[in-house]
């Protein structure tokens, strides 16, 4: 709204409202100065910088958490969830993420995992490996694993626009007490271990 330039001048420094000339003589009107953030010089957007978390490879154990940011990451959380209830997460490290120094944390019961640095590192913006979820199955069979509720912050604390993924997976092959996908020696082994210590 031309009649409320302050606003539109304080959200930018690049955005301001201007006097145009409309090529006729006499024809001035307001018009949107606004460089990247001019919209058909009628108003003024600043738009946010996106993030975006997929899935990489995924084994039988491991899942890799991919990312593609605009912008620096100062901050992350989301909840891994599996439907139907399959699998539980038993580790999360490596990545981007542990090279930037940020903690992570999760919870098995609700899926939430969040990530930050006690230092004021950040991850920098592009793409690449976040981070590897480990997991292993409670129950053999196929779920759907999604990416869901996912929140990124900028190193300003400012949220940035985002989005998940989903992608299927099956396992959990009975008997397989290492969880690598083969039924073996070393499976027989530790039952036998498990019997006797308990």
């Amino acid at each position: 709204n031309y009649n409320n330039s302050n606003a539109c001048n304080q959200a930018h420094p690049d955005c301001y409202w201007d006097l145009c000339y409309g090529g006729n003589y006499g024809d001035w009107y307001h018009c949107c100065r606004g460089g990247s953030f001019q919209n058909d010089n009628s108003y003024c957007e600043e738009v946010i910088p996106s993030s975006r978390f997929t899935f990489g490879n995924v084994t039988s154990n491991m899942m890799e958490i991919n990312y593609l940011s605009e912008s620096d990451i100062g901050g992350f959380q989301f909840t891994l969830t599996d439907n139907p209830d399959l699998i539980s997460i038993t580790d999360i490290n490596g990545g981007v993420a542990e090279e930037s120094d940020f903690t992570i944390s999760f919870n098995d019961n609700t899926g939430i995992i969040i990530g930050f640095s006690f230092n004021g590192e950040t991850i920098p913006a592009g793409n690449g490996l976040l981070t590897n979820i480990y997991y292993a199955y409670n129950s053999p069979g196929g779920t759907e694993v999604c990416i869901a509720d996912v929140i990124v912050s900028d190193p300003d604390g400012q949220g940035l626009l985002t989005n998940g993924d989903c992608t299927q997976i099956s396992g959990g092959l009975l008997g397989d007490l290492n969880n690598d996908g083969v039924l073996n020696i070393v499976d027989i082994v530790t039952l036998v271990n498990l019997i006797i210590q308990n």
